[in-house]
């Protein structure tokens, strides 16, 4: 092992798990109190949907500005919190949606020969195709 690579790697070659870290409470109250501000801005929706507040005053004016402030707060905040939660390398995963049994790939993919969905008439009454066997 190189004096280079002495503080990343171990006698073994493989990189040490990183050390825990604390959270950070500025974050958690400031989601906090992003989700008390979202809160409040749906309940004042809500009071104009049913009539006890002007329908059209929660969108427009200063509550259209709390609403855009909110979503920008939360915005910022899951971007910090990806950065602090994936630092020093973001470690991109393959999400679970998007796997070989997705239903977009089942849709997209075409049926192989012989399977149910091909051997269908054309005078079918449902213009969905059948499900595939899994």
């Amino acid at each position: 092992m190189s004096i280079t690579n002495a503080v990343t790697e171990s006698d073994n070659g493989t990189v040490p798990p990183a050390a825990p870290r604390g959270r950070l409470w500025v974050i958690d109250a400031l989601r906090g109190v992003a989700l008390i501000a979202m809160a409040s801005y749906h309940f004042s929706w809500d009071l104009g949907f049913f009539g006890y507040l002007d329908p059209q005053m929660v969108g427009t004016g200063a509550f259209k500005m709390y609403a855009r402030m909110i979503a920008g707060t939360f915005l910022f905040l899951a971007g910090v919190s990806l950065v602090l939660g994936h630092y020093p390398v973001i470690r991109v995963r393959p999400s679970p949606s998007v796997s070989r049994r997705s239903p977009v790939r089942r849709l997209s993919s075409p049926s192989p020969p012989g399977s149910p969905s091909r051997m269908r008439s054309s005078s079918s009454a449902s213009c969905m195709p059948s499900p595939r066997p899994v």
